[in-house]
This record gives C-alpha cells, sequence and structure tokens, in this order.
C-alpha cells in the first residue's frame, strides 16, 4: 500500500513539474511566440522583452520540463514547441482564466480595447478562401509569416501596413490576423484600415487559434 501511495505521489510530482513550468508569465509568453515557429534564444529574448540570460533560464526550465525542444546550429540554440500538446495546455490555462478570474477579461479589454465590426470567425474565413473573393492579411513579422501562415495571406508586417495601403483593394472584404487572440497589431490595423476606406475586419483570435482547431498553415521556406 506503500509503495502504491508513493508511485501515485511520482505521477502527480510530474504533473507539477509541467504545472510549474507554465507558472510563469513570460514562459506563457514565450508559448505564445513559439507557437509561430522555431526561434533563437536571441529572437524570443526579443520578442518577450527580456534579457538573453533570462530568457535562456525560462527556455531551460521548459525543456527540462518537456515543454520545447531545441537543437544547435553553429553558436546558436534554436527552441520550437514540443507538440500540439503544450498548445493544448496554454490554451486550457487561458480559458480557466476566463472563466474564473474577472480581472482578466478587464486587462483584456484594457489592452485591445473593443471591435467596431464583428470579427471573422475562422471556419467562416475557412469557407471564404474557399469560395471568395477575400484578401488576407498577416500583420505579424516576416520570420513569423515565413515559419507559418494561412494559405494564401499577405504578408504586411503593422510596421510597413501604411505603406501598402494603396496597394489592397477597395471592393474586397480584408481579413487581418497576428500571433493569438492577445496580440493588439490586427486591432490597430483593422482601425487603420477602416480610416482608409477599406472593409476590414480582424480574424477572432490569430495563428494560435487557427492551430489549435488544427487548421493548416504553410510555411514560405522549407
Amino acid at each position: 500500500m506503500v509503495e502504491a501511495s508513493a508511485a501515485r505521489e511520482s505521477i502527480y510530482q510530474q504533473f507539477a513539474r509541467v504545472g510549474k513550468a507554465l507558472a510563469s508569465s513570460k514562459r506563457l509568453e514565450l508559448i505564445d511566440v513559439l507557437a509561430q515557429g522555431e526561434r533563437t534564444v536571441e529572437a524570443l529574448a526579443q520578442a518577450a522583452a527580456l534579457k538573453i540570460t533570462t530568457a535562456s533560464a525560462h527556455l531551460q526550465t521548459m525543456h527540462q520540463s518537456g515543454l520545447v525542444t531545441n537543437r544547435k546550429v553553429g553558436n546558436r540554440v534554436y527552441y520550437r514547441l514540443a507538440g500540439t500538446e503544450v498548445l493544448d495546455a496554454f490554451a486550457a490555462v487561458q480559458r480557466v482564466a476566463h472563466s474564473q478570474l474577472a480581472a482578466t477579461e478587464r486587462a483584456t479589454r484594457e489592452f485591445l480595447g473593443d471591435d467596431e465590426q464583428a470579427p471573422v470567425g475562422r471556419a467562416e474565413l475557412a469557407d471564404i478562401l474557399r469560395t471568395g473573393p477575400v484578401v488576407v492579411v498577416d500583420v505579424r513579422g516576416e520570420e513569423e509569416f515565413d515559419a507559418g501562415h494561412i494559405d494564401g495571406a499577405l504578408c504586411l508586417p503593422f510596421d510597413r501596413l501604411t505603406d501598402h495601403i494603396g496597394a489592397l483593394p477597395d471592393d474586397v472584404e480584408i481579413v487581418v490576423y497576428g500571433r493569438s487572440a492577445y496580440c493588439a497589431r490586427p486591432y490597430a490595423a483593422v482601425r487603420l484600415l477602416r480610416s482608409k476606406g477599406k472593409a476590414a475586419r480582424r480574424l477572432d483570435g490569430g495563428l494560435v487559434e487557427w492551430l489549435l482547431e488544427r487548421r493548416p498553415t504553410i510555411p514560405t521556406r522549407a
């Protein structure tokens, strides 16, 4: 009986290792970034506004708990999510926070603001992509776009969007997406596009939510 109890405790200790690795706002942010594709330690540090040494320590904790894998190329270390289960766990944390912590909803509204137009659902966009016409704009960075994007999307990073607005059609709906449901760029991009007379809406969620539904993406690079 004692041996069985110890074995059961060992199981929960392994669960706790994963839970402990997730119990950091910065490590959750790193998962959000890594969902976009493989990145170097330096790129992850920049994306999460961390010192390289701090980012490396977080990534080592995540690696030890099985959340990420890595590979070394020359002097650089590249990290990627260990599997889709990691993204599922990330989404589960978000769902619990939204359903049980009122502060989560308040913080989200304060950060993102409100939509002027109802967002386009992911299933709706998948249907429109088959029947057309629609212009899908990805406002993430080029590296993230190259790692994987919705088929047919245009790569227009938000900081360069203004330069390309004139090339976008006036008579076709434009659907904008970013990293995830907590990415502010699509909200700002839609407001900018609509101020210039474009029929623009954001995708409900971003690439993370698209991937969570096991919807396909394509890479630009091999």
